[in-house]
């Protein structure tokens, strides 16, 4: 975030341009939830579902991106893949 940008307090604030990074996406996620409590817009409950849903999300996500990377993007993902990653119920 560049000095002075923001849009509550434009030209003020951050007194200096601001660079946020984190070791991984979950302690992005765990500041996230963090700031989203300390600013009243969750409740501790709330904060920890939302985390547990977006790791789903994200696995969900991250099996997708393989599958597209080993080029088979387009088939069902699901239990009953056999190990040669062909669906039972798809045509022979």
């Amino acid at each position: 975030m560049l000095a002075g940008s923001s849009r509550v307090e434009p030209g003020v604030v951050p007194a200096d341009d601001i660079t946020l990074e984190w070791p991984t996406f979950t302690a992005a996620a765990n500041q996230a939830g963090l700031s989203s409590r300390y600013g009243g817009i969750h409740f501790l409950h709330g904060d920890f579902k939302g985390r547990r849903l977006g790791r789903q999300v994200a696995a969900k996500a991250w099996a997708k991106a393989e599958r597209y990377v080993e080029g088979s993007a387009g088939e069902p993902a699901c239990a009953e893949h056999d190990p040669t990653g062909r669906h039972p119920l798809s045509a022979q």
